[in-house]
């Protein structure tokens, strides 16, 4: 009898520490419950106690963030590829933090140099100076007393202005400097010469060339580069950036060639980042206010160039995507407008027709082969041969961006794998023994397949059509052979890469 007793009592008391227990959980969670999704703690504070729901607790409460997916998702590469640091944002940053003073605080104009060090040893550089005027003998005058160079971020040391490089073709800031620029003593400056009377950018541009894509393209890249870095770079002692977007309208290109030199095909990108009329410096008249000077990196410096001989396993570069949708946009192309259009029944191939040097031997025929490979498949070719210096950029660019392949010879025309969609692909032809991998690193720095073959060289007399003597034995004006078999094997490779991507739908065999 005892015993039963003492079991029930144990049993009422077991029920009513379960009932205590519930209720106090219950007023718990009802008060960690508001505002947040998120169990919440409190803050510490004199009077409050535990939110057991017998306080009027005031404390502010901390939302708990939710936990992080297991290790294993997270990065772990322990050897980043060059790509971040060569391609993408880390390259303007350590642009950025590299800036250098080379005028005295007290005077009336200040020159900026801006300055990457690249891996062989070399360094790149650009510079900003202002407030400028255009003087006499069309140099542009600087009212700057000169001191040792020195980093503004690091107070070290900087790369003196005699020591800037030269490139190719008579480009880079060494070469504005010498022939556009000049230093002068502060006790010259006029009067009315201030930072806040001046305003507006000129950009002094000299190029390597007008026609070369290739050459035009990487010189307009560089100056995208140098407009981003001065975009996030501030002014000293400001929350200003030196460089804003809306700063475009009153921008100009200010060219520093021949008033005769040609404009070429892709003149009008340079509108990217001026929207005011560009001038030839003949045009510009002596005494004109210039506001900020803009000496940008030069085309040679673009780190596309660099290690373009080498295998680079670079993917999805932030700066080539960016500058790739900035040209886009320039010329009236948009994404949405590509969804819209794609044909997922058919593979479209663009073969880049040349005219001059470095053709393709019996082209006509190569093609023949490779449209009669598919008279009877299942998957529709659309093979497009285009010489594309005889039509618009603008349509250039939109037959690209609608092709799954890109192929041609090697030469400056596969500079339009900028354009192709994620993921296509780019066929080259390379002549024998030319181990070039910057059409490569290019095609995988988009997110592109990349598949090539050497052809033999067929001597050529000059004229590009296989007959007589060669007068020069080398890779930029010799034809290239391939025999069908291989021709037809090579694209067939790339088509076939195509089959199950983006809309399309298609069987191997």
């Amino acid at each position: 009898m005892m015993h039963r007793r003492r079991r029930a009592i144990t049993i009422l008391l077991s029920l009513l520490i379960l009932f205590l227990v519930i209720g106090g959980v219950t007023n718990v969670w009802s008060t960690q419950s508001t505002g947040s999704i998120w169990p919440t703690w409190s803050l510490a504070s004199d009077k409050s106690g535990p939110l057991d729901g017998c306080h009027n607790n005031t404390s502010t409460l901390i939302p708990l963030q939710p936990l992080k997916a297991p290790a294993d998702y997270q990065d772990t590469v322990t050897n980043p590829l060059s790509c971040p640091g060569r391609l993408g944002i880390p390259y303007l940053e350590e642009l950025r933090q590299s800036r250098a003073a080379y005028c005295s605080s007290e005077s009336p104009s200040q020159l900026t140099c801006f300055h990457s060090q690249k891996a062989g040893g070399g360094i790149d550089s650009f510079c900003v100076g202002q407030p400028a005027v255009l003087g006499m003998k069309a140099k542009f005058q600087l009212f700057c007393d000169e001191v040792e160079p020195y980093t503004i971020e690091t107070n070290e040391t900087s790369r003196k202005l005699d020591n800037f490089q030269p490139y190719w073709y008579e480009t880079g800031p060494r070469i504005i400097f010498d022939r556009f620029i000049r230093l002068e003593n502060k006790e010259l400056a006029p009067s009315t010469l201030t930072a806040k009377n001046s305003s507006g950018f000129s950009i002094l541009l000299k190029r390597e060339g007008p026609d070369n894509l290739w050459h035009s393209l990487m010189e307009i890249m560089a100056l995208s580069i140098t407009l981003d870095v001065l975009q996030i770079t501030r002014k000293q002692h400001s929350a200003d950036a030196i460089l804003s977007p809306e700063d475009a309208a009153n921008t100009q290109v200010v060219l520093l060639e021949d008033e005769h030199s040609k404009e070429g095909p892709y003149f009008d990108l340079w509108r990217l980042f001026a929207q005011r009329p560009t001038v030839r410096l003949a045009e510009v008249p002596a005494g004109a206010d210039m506001g900020t000077l803009i000496i940008p990196l030069p085309g040679a410096s673009n780190p596309v160039w660099q290690d373009d001989w080498e295998p680079n396993n670079c993917a999805h570069s932030q700066l080539l995507r960016t500058f790739s949708k900035r040209v886009q946009r320039h010329v009236g192309i948009s994404d949405e407008a590509d969804a819209d259009n794609k044909d997922g029944d058919k593979i479209v191939v663009t073969f880049i027709d040349r005219k001059g040097s470095r053709k393709l031997v019996d082209q006509d025929n190569l093609m023949a082969a490779l449209e009669k490979r598919y008279i009877n498949a299942p998957v529709r070719l659309e093979l497009n041969i285009v010489d594309m210096a005889a039509i618009p950029f603008a349509q250039q660019v939109q037959m690209v961006r609608d092709s799954d392949v890109l192929a041609g010879v090697h030469g400056a025309g596969l500079t339009h794998a900028l354009w192709l969609r994620e993921p296509s692909a780019v066929v080259e032809i390379l002549p024998k023994g030319f181990m070039h991998k910057g059409f490569r690193n290019l095609a995988g720095a988009l997110g592109n397949d990349y598949f090539s073959t050497h052809g033999s060289i067929v001597p050529t007399d000059g004229r590009g059509d296989g007959k007589g003597p060669s007068r020069r034995a080398d890779w930029q004006t010799e034809n290239v052979a391939l025999d069908e078999a291989r021709f037809v094997e090579l694209m067939e490779v790339a088509i076939k890469s195509r089959y199950n991507t983006g809309q399309h739908n298609f069987d191997i065999n």
